[in-house]
């Protein structure tokens, strides 16, 4: 059986920011494994719209064709866009070439939103929920019996659906490195100068955000650090990688597993840059010069914000008195930077706590960028499905038991992020903020990223010169 992987394309050009598509690799790796032939198609780099589709479609002759979607959106207030809106146009091309291919759709974005997508979209025929390295396989084996499968999303004739069930997800421990030739890794190297690593899924905090509980359980199943180092090494052998992010959403969680990666590391003398999103608690000088000594460069964290009532709302694990010793224990360490993602007014915050974050915003983006240390970004909250944002912008009547969280255009998107309703008169001074901080970007010749927060999904638009995360896919 032949089976093409395609990430999504994304409908414009996003040279400065394409992210490598780990889920397809990781995906065709395990396929190839089992005896499927496989082909991986990411058609972003090429800046061709949708012809690298339709010309792998007729090349290869697929039996399958599998589509990832990474994203519904940006996720950015000030960069609205719906990566979704290829979705169907990308579906109508494969069926025009080969009617008798069987569609298969998954990805994070596509399983906060499964059913309502397979719906939406004519020509599908299944969709894979939630993590799929289990579930495709055995969906290829039983696409005459769909039923049998757990974890599938089943299209019928009159466009009604069925779900056939949650199924366990799978041990990390027991999956392949992804075969990264099925795409090759050193296109990305110039747009985001890193590639992503895996060392994790799951997540135990409770941010009223973030989807990751939902997308992969409460619970963290983690690889060994010698399986994580055994694939950077590989990379770097291979590929020469300028450098690489770990993907987790929290790197030190647990903060021994964080703490054994970076002595294999330093133990196999590691001098590849890396990159990571960090717990803003146990941030000690002896953490950072050991993170520091296993080669990161940049330490990013999300406080959200500063006032005690904010992170209780938005359940943070950590306290003002956490942000403040992390902030002058990464300032005070050579050879290391670090950024600070901060959303706009979130629920909880009073005028007092946001004038607090702007001095914050202001004192540390002069005292960090200029010497190339590090920065910090400002942000707004997409309120998102299987999230308690979601039910907080119920109650305060910022959307409606009507309002769809899946858009179909930019401006119903525009109106899916927490806008604080006592505090609208902070919109514009943040958005004053942002500009002055592009502005001085520009002047010093530096780029300006908009950076999701998540690096698997994209939460924030975290726009800043400073935290450039390289989030690598």
């Amino acid at each position: 059986m032949r089976v093409l992987l395609v990430h999504a394309y994304l409908g414009r050009d996003e040279a400065d920011g394409l992210l490598y598509p780990i889920a397809i690799v990781t995906l065709g790796t395990v396929l190839k494994q089992k005896g499927y032939e496989v082909r991986c198609l990411d058609p972003n780099p090429q800046n061709r719209g949708y012809d690298p589709i339709g010309e792998a479609v007729k090349e290869f002759q697929p039996d399958v064709v599998g589509i990832s979607q990474r994203n519904v959106d940006t996720t950015q207030l000030r960069d609205p866009w719906l990566y979704i809106k290829t979705l169907q146009p990308t579906v109508d091309l494969i069926r025009s070439i080969k009617s008798d291919v069987k569609i298969i759709v998954g990805g994070a974005a596509f399983s906060l939103f499964a059913e309502k997508i397979v719906q939406r979209t004519p020509g599908i025929d299944f969709g894979i929920y939630q993590e799929g390295e289990e579930s495709l396989p055995e969906l290829l084996e039983n696409l005459n019996q769909p039923e049998k499968v757990k974890g599938i999303i089943i299209r019928h004739q009159d466009g009604s659906t069925t779900f056939t069930g949650h199924r366990e997800p799978p041990e990390l421990g027991k999956l392949p490195i992804p075969d990264r030739d099925l795409v090759d890794p050193r296109p990305y190297f110039s747009t985001m100068g890193s590639i992503g690593i895996e060392t994790k899924r799951g997540c135990y905090l409770r941010c009223i955000y973030c989807s990751y509980p939902f997308l992969n359980g409460a619970n963290i199943r983690q690889k060994s650090p010698k399986q994580i180092v055994d694939e950077i090494y590989f990379l770097k052998d291979k590929y020469e990688v300028p450098g690489f992010m770990f993907l987790d959403s929290v790197f030190n969680l647990p903060q021994n597993h964080a703490e054994e990666i970076c002595n294999e590391l330093i133990r196999r003398g590691n001098k590849t840059p890396w990159t990571a999103w960090f717990d803003m608690r146990n941030i000690t000088p002896e953490f950072v010069k050991l993170v520091r000594e296993a080669g990161c460069k940049q330490l990013s964290f999300s406080p959200d914000a500063l006032e005690e009532n904010a992170l209780k709302t938005l359940r943070k694990s950590f306290t003002r008195k956490d942000i403040d010793a992390t902030v002058k224990t990464v300032s005070r360490i050579p050879g290391v930077r670090s950024g600070y993602a901060f959303f706009s007014a979130p629920p909880g915050t009073t005028p007092l706590g946001y004038l607090k974050m702007l001095a914050f915003f202001i004192r540390w983006n002069l005292t960090l960028v200029p010497r190339k240390k590090g920065g910090v970004g400002l942000s707004w909250i997409r309120i998102e499905p299987y999230t308690e944002i979601e039910q907080i912008a119920l109650k305060e009547g910022i959307i409606t038991p009507e309002t769809d969280l899946l858009p179909e255009t930019e401006e119903e998107l525009l109106k899916l992020f927490y806008i604080h309703p006592k505090m609208k008169w902070t919109q514009p001074i943040s958005h004053f903020l942002l500009d002055s901080v592009n502005f001085a970007a520009r002047l010093m010749g530096k780029k300006v990223r908009h950076t999701g927060r998540r690096s698997h999904k994209g939460l924030s638009d975290s726009v800043s010169h400073g935290i450039n995360p390289d989030n690598a896919g």
